[in-house]
């Protein structure tokens, strides 16, 4: 097994601006404040394009860090992905959903329950993506859907980094190319529907299937293992090349911005995941090499902390947000500030949750497993 894979501090700061991005598009107060059909509630609405980074990133960052640990698919080694998988995820998805629990029994009528019984089970197991029924698919924590369609991504990764590690490196690129393009090609035969499918039906094959969304997650793979074995690079020299490599970082960062502005002619499902993949893949690879002054600007301090609760702001952005526009409201401090007290609570609640639940959670289930494993005894 190979060293520890170095935190890549730019992408973890770029996970910040994502999640960001998600918690603007879950404000609808703001977005109906602002003229229907002006350029900055378009933009507004499109921070679901967090999703496809997030989805991109994590098999990105995920085949960097494993890329030289599944040579043959061990049980040892798999089981001890496995753990630190499953202790990244659960732990804090298990507390918002108690969260999520709490809130709806404080706000249901006696036996309402009962009939999300159903929808419980398959949150709290996170298989819930798999069932194309909106109950299940938006159940308690809305946004846990993404953890579902996450777990499903996790358990390919062996398989994928494995089979990625049989590739040319120069192949790798257009390996994730093809998937993007894969999975572009699934959504748009969505969007055609010639079965006249549901709409329902319609929606979950072209946004919540896992198998559908495999592709942004294999486009990520197929460059983070490309990254592993090429590595950044050597710096540019001097000035100049730092000149040219944030040339071309705000180059990326301008494409995904002129297609969230141009993007109200694309149809909605194939905005929703086949749209923006390929310039999130463009985007997660060059930001990793580290060589321009966007990068090191996220690499920073603040950022980089921001990043790191994003997945904790990420499950309890929603809850706070429903909360605190209950208790708030418009009317007592308008748009803009209940969207600065909701961002504030969030921020705070994340920075808690992640300080005082999730690392050390995390951090103590994988100990345990690394301790019993090193006592067992060997046969």
């Amino acid at each position: 097994m190979g060293r520890p894979a170095r935190e890549i501090r730019s992408l973890t700061g770029l996970r910040a601006v994502a999640a960001g991005a998600v918690a603007f598009a879950h404000v609808p107060w703001l977005h109906h404040s602002l003229k229907p059909g002006s350029q900055t509630r378009h933009l507004l609405e499109e921070g679901f394009i967090g999703v496809p980074f997030f989805f991109v990133l994590s098999g990105f960052v995920l085949a960097y860090t494993y890329h030289d640990r599944f040579p043959a698919l061990d049980r040892r080694t798999l089981a001890g992905y496995f753990v630190a998988r499953a202790a990244r995820i659960y732990p804090v998805h298990w507390l918002t959903l108690a969260l999520a629990v709490g809130i709806a029994l404080a706000t249901a009528r006696p036996g309402d329950f009962a009939s999300r019984l159903g929808p419980f089970v398959a949150n709290a197991t996170l298989t819930h993506a798999w069932v194309p029924d909106l109950d299940y698919i938006q159940s308690f924590n809305s946004v846990s859907w993404t953890l579902s369609i996450e777990v499903f991504f996790y358990l390919c990764l062996p398989a994928l980094v494995w089979a990625a590690g049989r590739v040319r490196t120069g192949v790798l690129v257009g390996a994730a190319a093809a998937a993007c393009a894969a999975q572009a090609g699934a959504v748009a035969a969505c969007v055609a529907d010639p079965f006249g499918l549901p709409d329902v039906w319609k929606l979950w094959l072209a946004n919540v299937c896992p198998l559908t969304r495999l592709g942004e997650f294999a486009a990520g793979v197929a460059l983070g293992v490309q990254f592993a074995r090429a590595g950044p690079g050597k710096p540019g020299s001097g000035l100049r090349g730092r000149i040219v490599w944030t040339a071309l970082e705000v180059a990326a960062a301008a494409v995904v911005f002129l297609m969230m502005k141009w993007s109200s002619g694309v149809p909605m499902l194939l905005r929703l995941s086949g749209y923006y993949p390929p310039a999130m893949a463009v985007l997660v690879a060059l930001y990793a090499r580290e060589r321009g002054y966007f990068s090191a600007l996220l690499g920073g301090r603040v950022p980089v902390y921001l990043g790191g609760i994003s997945f904790s702001f990420y499950m309890l952005h929603g809850l706070v947000f429903g909360q605190t526009e209950r208790w708030v409201g418009t009317a007592t401090v308008g748009a803009y500030g209940l969207t600065a007290i909701c961002l504030a609570a969030a921020v705070g609640g994340a920075a808690l949750v992640h300080g005082l639940f999730e690392a050390p959670v995390r951090e103590a289930v994988v100990r345990r497993f690394r301790n019993r494993d090193t006592t067992r005894p060997q046969t």
